[in-house]
């Protein structure tokens, strides 16, 4: 009699149960691998508010705004994948700190453009020189 085997953990598909042969359980290597990176970046942002004072996605503003140049909320808002009312929190906060300036487009004068301060940039290569806080991902 021909059997059709499980293609998954090569086991025939009738009568493992009642021969006492358990199925392999299913692979959940990137399951882990996810929730380990999700271990590791809730580790680096707490060293990094401790250190630094700034949360993850105020570090990730600041190290975009290092590559852009220049950028309005919405543009930021985009690369970090944040709703609008979280990219204004995120640059009322680093604009307080004196982190981040504002200045007016000019040719829109109702869009806002951010870049780094001096106070920004030096923050960024401290986070960047700092062995204190390692990503061991």
């Amino acid at each position: 009699m021909y059997r059709m085997r499980n293609v998954h953990n090569n086991l025939p598909d009738a009568g493992c149960s009642q021969a006492g042969i358990k199925p392999a359980p299913p692979r959940i290597d990137k399951l882990c691998a996810i929730r380990n990176l999700q271990r590791e970046t809730l580790r680096f942002e707490e060293q990094l508010k401790l250190l630094y004072g700034i949360c993850l996605n105020e570090g990730m503003a600041l190290c975009s705004l290092s590559q852009a140049g220049v950028l309005s909320s919405g543009e930021l808002g985009e690369l970090l994948d944040l709703t609008p009312s979280n990219t204004s929190k995120v640059l009322a906060s680093l604009e307080q700190k004196g982190l981040i300036a504002r200045a007016l487009g000019s040719q829109d004068k109702r869009r806002m453009y951010f870049s780094l301060t001096d106070r920004g940039r030096t923050l960024l290569s401290k986070i960047n020189d700092c062995e204190k806080i390692a990503f061991n991902g």
